[in-house]
């Protein structure tokens, strides 16, 4: 039980930008696993994904989303030891080798 709410803790901020993502976009999951950072675009609430048929196209979310979003953002470097130059957005705890994060 003690690891459960560790694991919450560490991870809640991501988790919660996972979802509001999910359920105010309308993005296909894999959309969202493979998101970067550069995608997507604060001023105007909107993420650029590549959809089926290798097609281009510019997904709104909510206004929940992008809080959530800036929520996850403002801790991802330090609590997942990510560099400037690691652009996933969604990462995972530091699990690989030697501690390096992994990708979501």
């Amino acid at each position: 039980m003690i690891y459960i709410v560790r694991f919450h803790g560490l991870n809640k901020e991501r988790n919660t930008a996972i979802v509001s993502l999910f359920l105010g976009s309308g993005l296909r999951l894999t959309e969202l696993v493979w998101l970067n950072i550069e995608d997507i675009n604060f001023s105007k609430s909107s993420v650029r994904v590549i959809r089926k048929g290798n097609k281009e196209q510019f997904v709104y979310f909510s206004e929940q989303a992008l809080m959530d979003l800036e929520a996850y953002l403002s801790v991802r470097s330090s609590k997942y030891n990510v560099g400037n130059d690691n652009k996933v957005l969604f990462v995972a705890a530091p699990m690989g080798p030697k501690g390096t994060t992994r990708e979501c």
